[in-house]
């Protein structure tokens, strides 16, 4: 059974966590710098802060994921890049998503239940697709970031890094966003987003 660390003991390291334990892994141990060691969490226990992992685990052995969410994404991809290299670094995919074989996953990415990924789909490093989100053929999501439920994403589409698109958002097909944009909840995006900030709305628009 492959064993799994956690970088993050909050709601999603144990949302992560879950989804580990359901295909077959086990849960070797929780790093996180606000809560104390020791503290149970999801299948296991907080056994130490970010710094100590290179001590406690075993390169060789064992997989790491960055359970950092969308609200801290700068954190999300430093740490993401300081283990990179250093130690393995796990990519989980649920059994039940449904992928195609031309579809490219980069490492340290979570694929939950129910997701559905299009012929040449690109995924790229530490991103996130939550629950029932389809995203269609010849579309990339860029590294580092989070896809809430239930996204629709059409085809030929691009998502820069750093990017959350909010729970039930639909991106029609053939635009481009930036960077460092985030998607708000039930937003329709119909046009390419060149400058980073914050979208709402049908269609979507600019807030901050």
């Amino acid at each position: 059974m492959a064993k799994l660390s956690i970088i993050g003991a909050g709601d999603l390291g144990e949302q992560i966590a879950n989804l580990a334990l359901r295909n077959g892994y086990e849960i070797e141990g929780y790093f996180d710098d606000f809560m104390p060691i020791g503290t149970i969490r999801q299948g296991g226990i907080v056994k130490g802060r970010i710094e100590d992992i290179d001590n406690q685990i075993d390169i060789k052995s064992g997989g790491v994921i960055v359970a950092i969410g969308y609200k801290h994404f700068k954190e999300r991809q430093a740490i993401f890049e300081k283990i990179s290299g250093k130690i393995n670094i796990a990519t989980i995919i649920d059994r039940t998503a449904i992928i195609d074989e031309t579809v490219t996953i980069g490492e340290g990415s979570v694929i939950m239940p129910g997701v559905v990924l299009d012929k040449n789909v690109r995924i790229g490093k530490n991103v996130f697709v939550n629950i029932s989100s389809t995203i269609a053929h010849d579309s990339e999501v860029g590294s580092h970031s989070f896809i809430a439920p239930r996204v629709a994403v059409a085809g030929f589409t691009k998502i820069g890094k750093r990017s959350f698109i909010g729970i039930n958002a639909t991106l029609i097909d053939n635009i481009s966003l930036c960077d460092d944009i985030q998607i708000g909840g039930g937003t329709v995006v119909i046009n390419s987003v060149a400058d980073k900030g914050t979208y709402v709305g049908i269609p979507a628009r600019k807030i901050r």
